[in-house]
């Protein structure tokens, strides 16, 4: 299965979560695979940026939940509405091979 920058920036933001440094979890994640330049880049700013505008996107996490959501669906949520907020030439994700 071919990971995509989306998926790689949740992973490093997964283990910033569980107490890695930022920079350590980012240069983990982008030493496990052969990444174009652009996908480095990106995933830079995904985690890099939702990390300065965390307190930010768990404000508006917090406007559509009643109770605080599982911190997987924490993540993905914050990922996603940096993306929507903060970001205007993001690429469509990519949907090869998956199914739906």
């Amino acid at each position: 299965m071919e990971l995509n920058a989306r998926r790689l920036a949740l992973d490093a933001l997964e283990r910033v979560a569980k107490g890695a440094y930022a920079d350590v979890a980012l240069h983990q994640v982008l030493q496990q695979r052969s990444l174009k330049e652009g996908d480095r880049a990106l995933i830079t700013e995904l985690v890099y940026g939702t990390i300065r505008q965390q307190r930010t996107l768990d404000t508006l996490v917090q406007g559509f939940c009643q109770q605080l959501p599982p911190l997987k669906v924490q993540l993905v949520l914050r990922l996603g509405l940096y993306q929507l907020r903060y970001l205007d030439r993001v690429p469509p994700p990519c949907c090869r091979g998956h199914q739906r």
